[in-house]
């Protein structure tokens, strides 16, 4: 990968993921010892991608990280199995992973937007091939081609006969290559594969283009082989000799099956031509049964191997449980009356470690697991090791029967194999008021810094862009401005409408007007009557959502909402005014509700302790093109990145918050809110280099440049120039 510094140089690193659960970063020309060591994922790293601004991870951990400036800032959850691959979309802002469950999940501003389902197994390569579109290629032994935008499938691609592990794009995206168990690597033009070499080996692991056109193949015999079509380059017509005599000299285990050799045609199939580049047909020849693949351009059969039995300890004899390969996956019987359980288990196991796996995984008495284990040995003893050939020199980290073990020391070669396997082999991976008037007069401390008659006046700052007068925002905002009297007038009117159990003593009703003063000192039972007014029907709520709204800047009051017992159950009473079905007025207040719960230390830990939860619920109402409830929404996540901001440990938050703040800017359509944003933004990234890097992985140097230059407000045209200058 690449990085670029402040000072505009380019520095290229080596960045590598293994079963220790780490990412090491070297410096290209000094990779003695790593520069970097990156933590965070809980189970082994399977694949890298580098982005704009970062790096991308997959793990068995079922997730995806983010990584700027070498740190984590963002982590992708939802998939249910291991992310096998991972890719960046240039100039689209999506993330792509692939996974174990089955499936590709598409990712913007770290929310999961898509989740694209058709392939038939583990996805295990992605290729990107333009702003919209990207290749797929799967244990179903097919590859896909998909579009972002419309979350489809495009085309479907057929020619391996097994397990396609790799996938990459060719120069110009003129075609691609992949390369698969089936021990091939295949060039395809045109939706058409139109070459396939194949490789004296079991199996082709991965595979990738140089700028130059040149192909480059690992496979399971540790070695790397590089194609080209420059006659320059190529190797010498003895070499080449050489590799096509090691092809036809390779053995081929069977894994589909017995072979009835006598229904098998003989040498005389080899004069017809073969139907497609690559087909593959088995014919008997003396006493033995050889694979011959089609080469079209040559229009010639060229054998590629004798076919041979496969072994116990093969691929083709073993059984798939939750996305990973096993030698045996027991059915046990646990309980009368109970469904049984899937115990797998490798014979590189210790059958302890896999005995306690099982009962930590279905919540057993530890009692059981003495049984477990002689469950397992009795049951197992039918393989011998000596089917696993453990002594193989080099070990397919894909199907190998001696592959690596999660849990077994990272550099265990104790076995003999100088190559395990950290993906797939035995070892692998288990799988105000009602009114919408607009309220834009919030008055602080005698003075509104948005939009009120009193100008913004903070103290001063300095920093590393010239001094503003609109971030960093050292203090929250609230929503101050309330006509109680229209409030009670409408409360009364809706309570005569309300049936009998609901309905409230007109007299009782006066009490709002203390609980919207904020120099009062209301009792607990004034406080607990307006909990009861907020239970109204939706339609007949928004009144008590406008009072609580400004009683939430009483301190007696936010501090009886937001105490351990009361503050949970009214955030998530407010929550659900956020519903899309809800309506705007409803949804405009409890968002409100939620900005002046900041004004004091009580609401502010609420708000701080929920971030997690609340910033996506919270961002997904900036859908909603009301302007009122788009400004209530954005001063919602503006508080919190000033509450956000002294905070040192509080990177993953404050990513979660640039992500939203990026989500939200297409969806923002009001000046106000735009504003807002920026002010948000520029909290966030001022003196954090961290984050002004992760904003602008996210693409929102863009979205302020466009403002900067386009905006009918004169303070969105000048705080949106200094967000500029500070993200170049």
């Amino acid at each position: 990968m690449t990085a670029s510094a402040a000072d505009g140089e380019t520095t290229t690193y080596l960045v590598t993921g293994s079963n220790d659960h780490r990412i090491h970063v070297y410096d290209i020309n000094q990779p003695d010892t790593p520069l970097h060591r990156l933590t965070g994922h809980t189970d082994t790293v399977c694949c890298l991608a580098s982005g704009k601004y970062g790096l991308i991870s997959g793990s068995w951990d079922s997730t995806a990280r983010v990584w700027v400036n070498f740190r984590s800032v963002m982590v992708l959850k939802g998939h249910e199995a291991a992310v096998w691959s991972v890719a960046n979309i240039p100039g689209s802002g999506y993330m792509i992973t692939g996974s174990a469950d089955k499936t590709i999940r598409l990712w913007r501003a770290g929310r999961c937007e898509n989740v694209l389902k058709g392939h038939e197994d583990c996805v295990r390569g992605l290729a990107v091939i333009n702003e919209d579109e990207f290749l797929s290629c799967s244990n179903d032994s097919s590859v896909r081609r998909w579009s972002a935008s419309a979350s489809s499938v495009l085309q479907v691609y057929y020619s391996h006969m097994n397990f396609v592990y790799d996938i990459a794009t060719l120069p110009d995206n003129s075609g691609f290559v992949t390369v698969s168990e089936d021990r091939s690597l295949k060039v395809w033009k045109g939706g058409d594969c139109v070459q396939t070499i194949t490789h004296p080996t079991t199996s082709v692991w991965c595979v990738c283009v140089l700028s130059n056109g040149d192909i480059v193949t690992g496979s399971s015999d540790a070695y790397i082989r590089i194609f080209t079509t420059d006659e320059q380059r190529m190797a010498s017509t003895e070499d080449i000799i050489a590799f096509e005599e090691q092809v036809s000299a390779t053995q081929i285990p069977t894994q589909v099956g017995d072979i009835d050799s006598s229904k098998l045609p003989g040498p005389e199939a080899l004069q017809q031509p073969g139907k497609t580049e690559g087909a593959v047909i088995m014919v008997k020849i003396d006493d033995n049964v050889e694979a011959h693949r089609w080469n079209a351009a040559e229009m010639v059969w060229t054998k590629i191997g004798d076919v041979v039995g496969s072994s116990g300890g093969s691929s083709g004899g073993r059984t798939l449980y939750e996305g990973k390969e096993y030698d045996f996956v027991f059915t046990v019987d646990v309980a009368e009356g109970q469904p049984p359980l899937k115990l797998p288990y490798n014979m590189t196991e210790d059958p302890w470690v896999a005995a306690q796996k099982f009962i930590t995984k279905h919540g057993l008495p530890q009692t059981y697991l003495e049984e477990v284990r002689n469950f397992i040995v009795e049951n197992s003893q039918s393989v011998s090791m000596s089917q696993l050939d453990r002594n193989t020199s080099y070990r397919d980290p894909f199907t190998g029967a001696s592959s690596y073990v999660p849990g077994s020391t990272p550099m265990d070669t104790a076995s003999g194999g100088s190559f395990t396997d950290p993906f797939t082999g035995a070892g692998r991976y288990v799988p105000p008021g009602g009114d919408l008037s607009r309220d834009t007069s919030v008055p602080l401390q005698g003075a509104d810094p948005f939009t009120g008659s009193g100008s913004y006046r903070p103290a001063e700052a300095t920093g590393r862009a010239p001094t503003n007068p609109y971030f960093p925002l050292s203090h929250v905002e609230t929503f101050n401005i309330i006509k109680p009297e229209a409030a009670l007038k409408k409360l009364k009117e809706f309570n005569k409408q309300l049936p009998g159990s609901l309905r409230c003593v007109e007299a009782d009703l006066d009490i709002v007007l203390e609980l919207c003063d904020v120099e009062k000192s209301p009792t607990t039972p004034m406080v607990a009557y307006l909990w009861r007014l907020l239970q109204w029907p939706a339609d007949k709520v928004f009144p008590a959502l406008d009072i609580l709204r400004v009683a939430l800047r009483n301190p007696t009051i936010n501090e009886y909402f937001c105490s351990s017992k009361k503050g949970p159950e009214l955030l998530e009473h407010l929550v659900t005014f956020l519903d899309s079905q809800q309506s705007v007025t409803n949804q405009m207040l409890a968002l409100r509700g939620l900005a002046n719960l900041t004004a004091h230390p009580g609401g502010q830990e609420l708000l701080l302790s929920n971030s997690e939860n609340l910033i996506p619920v919270v961002s997904l109402t900036c859908g909603n093109k009301n302007g009122n409830l788009q400004i209530a929404a954005v001063s919602v996540l503006m508080n919190l990145a000033v509450l956000l901001k002294p905070k040192n440990d509080s990177g993953e938050s404050k990513s979660q918050l640039l992500s939203a703040l990026s989500t939200v800017s297409s969806d923002i359509e009001d000046s106000e809110a735009r504003f807002r944003l920026c002010v948000a933004l520029g909290t966030v990234v001022w003196k954090d280099d961290d984050s002004i890097a992760m904003a602008k992985s996210l693409g929102l140097d863009d979205v302020v440049s466009k403002w900067k230059g386009n905006s009918d407000s004169n303070k969105l045209l000048e705080c949106s120039k200094y967000l500029h200058q500070l993200l170049l």
